[in-house]
C-alpha cells in the first residue's frame, strides 16, 4: 500500500499468538520505523494475554521477525514506553527468552504457578523490567500461563 506524496510503503503482517492472536506490526519501509504496537513493550514487562491465545514463544517469535527487518538506524515503536530501536528490541527479546526459560523449568519440575513466583526467578530483571505496567510477580504469572 502507498500513500502520501513521498509514496510510502507500507507492509502490514500478522504475527500469530504472539500478545494476543490478532496482532500486527506496521513497517514504513521509506521512513524505517516499524510500528510493533504491544507486541513491544519498551522497558518493562510486557502483558501477554492467555485469555486470547497469547503465548511468550510467539511474543518471542514476533521479536525475531522484527529484528531480522531492522537496521540499526531503525526507529522502532513500542505500544508502550518510549521510543526504541534494534539494541532495544534485542535485550526485550532476551528478557522474554530469560523468562521463558526460568518459568518453563520451574513448571517442569511440578511447580504451580504460586510457588513459581515464591521462587522470585526475576529477581536479577526486576530492576530493569519491573517499573512498568507489570510487576515481577504478575510477570511470572503470565509467563506461567502462557506457556
Amino acid at each position: 500500500m502507498e500513500f502520501g506524496p513521498k509514496g510510502e510503503t507500507l507492509v502490514m503482517e500478522h504475527v500469530p499468538a504472539a500478545h494476543t492472536d490478532t496482532d500486527i506490526y506496521v513497517h514504513f519501509e521509506k521512513a524505517n520505523v516499524i510500528q510493533m504496537g504491544d507486541l513491544f513493550f519498551s522497558w518493562m514487562y510486557p502483558y501477554i494475554d492467555p485469555s486470547t491465545g497469547g503465548t511468550i514463544t510467539g511474543t518471542i517469535a514476533a521479536a525475531d521477525k522484527i529484528l531480522s527487518l531492522a537496521g540499526n538506524d531503525t526507529k522502532i515503536v513500542a505500544g508502550h514506553g518510549p521510543l526504541g530501536n534494534k539494541a532495544d528490541l534485542t535485550k526485550f527479546r532476551d528478557m522474554l527468552i530469560t523468562s521463558r526459560d526460568r518459568v518453563e523449568k520451574l513448571k517442569s519440575a511440578g511447580k504451580s504457578a504460586q510457588e513459581a513466583v515464591a521462587e522470585k526467578p526475576f529477581a536479577d530483571l526486576d530492576s530493569a523490567w519491573g517499573n512498568g505496567i507489570i510487576n515481577s510477580e504478575q510477570w511470572v504469572q503470565i509467563v506461567y500461563l502462557t506457556l
